[in-house]
């Protein structure tokens, strides 16, 4: 191997180095995604009125307000807040160390419906039947009904790691896996929003479409804490996803060798002349 009159000792070992960390190829990505839905808060219904239980906890609407939903001498007890199913849509980029492992980062933005629903507690004045004219106050307490309900706007992003399992020279169709960590934002339009560190697995299936362009079907697990401030009550979700997308392949070409100055050949002795 020859090397340049101004490259300083060891650059070939520095050069080797570098091609380990070589970006062969890149994919941009577009998808949308379902995603499934959950419980973040359920309380059960006070005991008794003596109890100290977080049934009897006054749990605000998504107005940030306390709900009388059958007028003054009315509340909610056994409340129950949970998200619904929705979807969400996004773009990702990929940059592949090797043929089957590559490094990602993937944003999205979508909505849910979250929903409040309780059993409506009031108080009705009916007649004493043991006083004529009398009256006397009646607990009623009805059967679980929704309470109230709002769209979450959800912003998301993840990096993360995703390797193929079989080799492409010999199969079009590979499965691969991810693994990711990330955060998301769920947007309330009338209350405080709420943000989290997700933690992200999935697996899916990728194959050719046309030329540069492949397709993919994934389905994955993302894991977060709920932080509920109105009863410091903290729950840990599992939100299913089923994502479909297409992806766009660059390939890095490597790099061109530049002519360079190489050492000039040795000289031979000069032969010894004869006197």
């Amino acid at each position: 191997m020859q090397r340049r009159l101004d490259a300083p000792p060891g650059s070939d070992d520095a050069s080797d180095d570098q091609g380990l960390f070589r970006v062969e190829r890149i994919e941009i990505s577009g998808f949308g995604s379902w995603i499934g839905g959950e419980t973040y808060l359920e309380l059960p219904p006070p005991l008794t009125p003596l109890t100290n239980d977080t049934g009897a906890t006054d749990i605000l609407d998504f107005s940030g307000n306390v709900p009388q939903p059958a007028g003054p001498n009315s509340s909610v007890i056994a409340p129950t807040k949970k998200v619904e199913p929705g979807w969400q849509a996004g773009f990702g980029a990929t940059f592949y160390l090797t043929p089957n492992f590559g490094i990602s980062l993937t944003g999205a933005y979508g909505q849910q419906e979250a929903v409040f629903t309780g059993q409506v507690q009031r108080i009705e004045e009916e007649p004493d039947p043991n006083v004529p004219g009398g009256v006397i106050e009646v607990e009623v307490v009805d059967p679980r009904s929704e309470i109230d309900r709002t769209t979450i706007t959800t912003w998301s992003g993840t990096a993360g790691i995703i390797y193929h399992i079989l080799p492409e020279r010999k199969y079009s169709t590979r499965p691969f896996v991810t693994l990711g960590i990330g955060g998301i934002l769920n947007q309330f339009p009338d209350t405080d929003d709420v943000s989290a560190l997700t933690w992200n697995a999935g697996l899916g299936v990728g194959f050719p479409v046309y030329k540069n362009f492949r397709g993919f079907v994934s389905t994955a697990l993302r894991f977060y804490v709920w932080e509920t401030e109105e009863v410091a009550l903290n729950q840990s979700l599992v939100f299913p996803e089923i994502s479909a997308g297409i992806v766009w392949r660059y390939f890095v070409p490597e790099d061109e060798v530049e002519d360079e100055e190489l050492l000039p050949p040795a000289e031979s002795p000069a032969e010894p002349t004869g006197g």
